[in-house]
């Protein structure tokens, strides 16, 4: 009869942890595209001082951090280091680490459309944010690192392009 019981409990439990995969890909395909453009200035509004173009690369996690979500951070950072280090020497390109735990920075979860950690590229003109882009697929390809870093320094390199 014990048997019978564990043998019970692992079902129950695979069922369970497959509907929880389940539900997880639904959020998922849920969420608001990947790519979106911040709205125009009004025509009312002062630009702030010019301050050189860059890109901000963001990773954004919470307070709990999973093997596969440090390893998208590592290789995100790896992938930008390799591909751009004059760009991050000069801050044209910047890095940022940010816990959307943390009070101060639940804005970039309305912002960005999180959900889960993620890593977000910012184009900056101005002072101001003219674009962004979610790396949504960071996820589906955390296992293979040359494909990662490919998708990353390619959406990256698209950004970093100067903008007439």
């Amino acid at each position: 009869m014990k048997l019978k019981t564990a043998v019970a409990v692992l079902l129950l439990s695979f069922v369970g942890a497959s509907l929880a995969y389940l539900v997880r890909d639904l959020i998922r395909s849920t969420a608001p595209p990947p790519a979106a453009v911040s709205p125009p200035a009004s025509p009312g509004e002062t630009a702030p001082p010019t301050m050189e173009s860059r890109v901000i690369a963001y990773y954004f996690h919470g307070h709990r951090r999973c093997a596969t979500c440090l390893a998208i951070e590592s290789q995100a950072r790896e992938a930008l280091d390799e591909a751009f280090p004059e760009a991050l020497q000069s801050g044209k390109l910047e890095w940022r680490v940010i816990n959307v735990d943390e009070p101060a920075h639940g804005h970039f979860v309305r912002e960005y459309g999180l959900t889960s950690g993620a890593v977000v590229l910012s184009a900056v003109r101005d002072g101001r944010q003219v674009s962004w882009k979610r790396l949504d697929r960071v996820w589906d390809l955390v296992r293979d690192e040359l494909k990662f870093k490919a998708y990353v320094e390619g959406e990256a390199a698209v950004l970093l392009e100067p903008q007439p």
